[in-house]
Order: structure tokens, then C-alpha cells, then sequence
């Protein structure tokens, strides 16, 4: 597998996970067996040149602990703290200069596959689409942290808009592998 240049893995994990009732990034699905941040992490690593993980002031010390000093953990940033996903991007891209290009993962989708991110990595400006879902926190875009900035200042807080304005669906079949764990029965 080569790495696309320039490509920047964003993983989404600073959510409250308030429909779960646990933090989903740290929990282990037991047939997989390791901490959803480990599994989101080594599927990302061979696709992108830097991974940062949007984390919260609750779960970041604990999922600096289990990755790679190699991975960047950013915390919610001011002014926009619990902003949810779109303030998750935004703490990720304060750190990065100019306009780049992201794949956006969550940790709550652990049985993603390297050929799903092989697709989406093949065609920019797209999010997942199944006959079920709009995925928007599965999607390949170019942006900059004025752009996400912008969108916040305008009271603007649903990643859905955001994704949308910049992407177009790419249609999968439907399969486990986009069950998210807030509709995963144990």
C-alpha cells in the first residue's frame, strides 16, 4: 500500500458517548480485542503521512497512552469545547497550516476494512453513502481551519452541513462493516 501525499487521518474521538454509556473509543469490542482508538489507528497508519486524534479533556490522557507517540492527540480547543465532530475538526486542523487533505474516521466503526478506506481514498471530496445511511464522519475532503472557523462563528455545528457543502456520496453496499456501536447489540 503507498501513502497518499499530504493526506492527514483525522480520527473523531472526543464524542460524550452518552447513547452508548461508555466511552467508545476506549472500549473493546471482545471479538476484536483491542480499544477502538488501537483498531480506528492501525487501519488508518498505512494510508495517510500523520494521524491526529480529536480527543476530550476526559479520554486524551488515556488514549495517549495507548498509541503511538508517532500519533497527535489534540484536545477540544477555545472557543469551542464539546462542539462536537465539526469542533473535533476544528482543534485538528488549528494545528495545520493551509488548506489540506483529510480522511475522517470515527472509533465507533471497528469493523471498517482497508479496501472501504482504499475507496474513499480514490475519490476526494466524498463521504460513505448505503442504502441505510449517510455516513458524514466517514469521508476523504480538503479543507482549512479558517473554513471550519468560519462555519462554527456562523453558529454552524452539524458536521452533516459541513460534509455536505464539500462532498458528494459514494454509495457502498451495506455491511457490517458500517454498523456504528451506538446500533451494535452486545
Amino acid at each position: 500500500m503507498t501513502r497518499p501525499k499530504k493526506t492527514i487521518g483525522l480520527i473523531l474521538a472526543g464524542g460524550k458517548s452518552q447513547r452508548f454509556g461508555q466511552d467508545k473509543a476506549l472500549f473493546t469490542v471482545p471479538e476484536i480485542g483491542r480499544p477502538n482508538i488501537q483498531v480506528t489507528t492501525n487501519l488508518l497508519q498505512p494510508f495517510v503521512s500523520q494521524i491526529i486524534v480529536a480527543a476530550n479533556s476526559t479520554n486524551s490522557t488515556a488514549i495517549r497512552q495507548l498509541l503511538p507517540a508517532t500519533v497527535e492527540i489534540i484536545p477540544d480547543q477555545q472557543p469551542y469545547l464539546a462542539a462536537g465532530p465539526l469542533g473535533g475538526l476544528f482543534a485538528a486542523t488549528k494545528q495545520i497550516s493551509g488548506e489540506q487533505n483529510y480522511i475522517l474516521l470515527p472509533t465507533d466503526y471497528p469493523w471498517l476494512t482497508p479496501q472501504i478506506l482504499q475507496r474513499l481514498l480514490a475519490v476526494n471530496d466524498s463521504f460513505v453513502q448505503t442504502a441505510e445511511h449517510n455516513h458524514y464522519t466517514l469521508a476523504h475532503f480538503k479543507t482549512s481551519h479558517q473554513e471550519v472557523a468560519a462555519a462554527l462563528a456562523q453558529d454552524q455545528r452539524r458536521l452533516q452541513v459541513f460534509i455536505k457543502q464539500r462532498c458528494r456520496p459514494l454509495i457502498f453496499s451495506t455491511s457490517q462493516a458500517f454498523t456504528n456501536l451506538n446500533t451494535w447489540e452486545r
